[in-house]
């Protein structure tokens, strides 16, 4: 059996680790996963020591024969993030010829190299080895990385296989929820405490609308600031728990300034779930209503007209299914597969 080893930020808050833990459970047919964590919260010294501890960890595995695995699959964002990676690539390569997955996350990948020119140089040339495979979230963003940094492949984020069910299902219980809440109409917002998620932004336009649809509540995770009257601010939340408000909401708000391919807006679709998300996002499934920016007049009516219309949760559904776990699974097997033949 074949061994892949998942390198990045596997215990760390954010849709990355989220990504990282389903692709370890579930690995291609005929592989078996084992993961490194090179991240903690904390302050920069934490930080600094959590990660060279895991850096020596990873040459210990390496120049192990019998621990060394066949793929390094490493999980990037940018900017530090970038640099530490790197040096995990070329160990990686250099010292044991191991074949790599360079996997980008960021959705701020493409502005940040962009910043300096001799950063693109150097990523390039950090990535200019037939035994480095660098893999990007959508065709959108091969079409615009591919152009800075050489050739690439598409990998779409999968849907945690708990939070799957047959579309069928999840209508009947969308009907059956309706049966039993009261007219209380749920938003949802969710993700990690920082400012490019646009908490302030979401908790803003919920007190907008609700002096226009007096019987609505908020809910936001990830937030410790202060909220107000009808918001629930909940804090981090467990996978259970995410899953139990994806499913008890009536529409999901996404007003992040930028994104890769945003985890929550998958697991929203496939539970049947409208999504308004802010047009800074790459480009998202057609059932997802897209809104201007920090307009909030904008997202104040799309807001408005979905609670008091809402659409049809089959076609909502329908776009989730490229991110079935199977289809993915299936993507990184040919992926690996490649690699390990070059």
């Amino acid at each position: 059996m074949q061994s892949v080893l998942h390198v990045g930020p596997v215990n760390t808050e954010g849709g990355m680790a989220t990504v990282i833990r389903i692709l370890h459970e579930n690995p291609p047919q005929g592989w078996c996963s084992s993961t490194l964590s090179t991240h903690c919260n904390g302050n920069m010294v934490r930080k600094y020591l959590k990660w060279r501890k895991s850096f020596i960890e990873f040459k210990k595995i390496l120049s192990n024969a019998q621990q060394r695995p066949d793929i390094v699959h490493i999980h990037c964002a940018s900017d530090w993030s970038w640099w530490r990676k790197r040096r995990i690539l070329k160990y990686a390569i250099n010292k044991h010829s191991v074949p790599c997955a360079m996997h980008i996350h960021s959705g701020k990948f493409s502005t940040w190299i962009d910043e300096n020119p001799k950063r693109i140089i150097r990523i390039n040339e950090a990535l200019d080895s037939p035994l480095i495979t660098t893999v990007v979230l959508s065709d959108y963003w091969k079409d615009i990385l591919g152009k800075k940094i050489g050739e690439v492949v598409v990998a779409d984020n999968p849907i945690d296989p708990r939070m799957m069910m047959t579309k069928g299902e999840k209508i009947a219980n969308v009907e059956k929820d309706e049966l039993l809440k009261d007219n209380t109409k749920t938003i949802l917002m969710m993700g990690r405490n920082d400012p490019i998620k646009g908490h302030a932004f979401a908790i803003e336009l919920f007190q907008r609308v609700r002096m226009k649809i007096a019987k609505i509540k908020l809910n936001i995770t990830g937030y410790d600031g202060e909220t107000g009257e009808g918001i629930n601010s909940l804090g981090w939340v467990s996978e259970d728990d995410k899953g139990a408000l994806l499913e008890g909401a009536d529409v999901l708000l996404v007003p992040s300034k930028y994104e890769g391919q945003p985890m929550v807006i998958i697991e929203a679709l496939s539970c049947g779930l409208p999504v308004i998300c802010s047009d800074n996002i790459p480009p998202t499934p057609s059932s997802v209503v897209r809104a201007r920016g920090n307009d909030i007049d904008d997202w104040e009516n799309k807001l408005i007209k979905i609670l008091n219309e809402p659409p049809s949760s089959n076609q909502i559904i329908s776009d989730s299914q490229p991110h079935q776990l199977e289809n993915v699974r299936n993507n990184w097997l040919q992926i690996y597969s490649t690699a390990l033949s070059k």
